[in-house]
């Protein structure tokens, strides 16, 4: 698994979810309601 910088912001909203979940279980609840708010930007 590749270490991305979170502040880096350049990669894919896939990849920020398995990698906040990855280091911080349970976060993907978070993550879905921000997917939510993005996609209704």
């Amino acid at each position: 698994m590749k270490l991305v910088d979170i502040n880096q912001k350049s990669f894919t909203k896939e990849q920020t979810t398995s990698h906040i979940s990855y280091y911080y279980p349970g976060a993907n609840l978070k993550i879905s309601e921000s997917k939510k708010d993005n996609n209704e930007v």
